[in-house]
């Protein structure tokens, strides 16, 4: 929900996009079929492209960043989780996340 916010996307548009790739996998033929229709095709192609701009976003992220970005929105550890694991405060923890998802929400508007 906070990276969806923060982006200022549809919160079903990031929960989507990060199982794609599995559902389509479990749907019979007929679904597939259907998820490769004319009206579907756009919205599609709209998560993939969003998620590969994401992603080359976060690749420009120092080690430690992108680390953060992955702990919390894939493995969906707490900040007082990561701020145990990285050793630093969970309130440094929070300010580094909101920084990242500022550069993002910037690197997706073209700023």
């Amino acid at each position: 929900v906070y990276i969806a916010e923060k982006l200022g996307i549809d919160v079903e548009k990031v929960s989507e996009a990060r199982n794609v790739s599995a559902v389509v996998a479990v749907l019979n033929i007929d679904d597939q079929m259907e998820l490769m229709s004319e009206e579907n095709t756009l919205e599609r192609v709209e998560k993939e492209d969003l998620i590969e701009k994401i992603t080359q976003i976060l690749n420009e992220f120092e080690e430690r960043d992108q680390l953060i970005v992955q702990l919390y929105y894939y493995e969906e550890l707490s900040l007082k989780e990561i701020s145990e694991i990285l050793q630093i405060t969970e309130s440094r923890i929070s300010q580094i996340h909101k920084r990242l998802m500022e550069k993002i929400r910037k690197k997706l508007e073209g700023k």
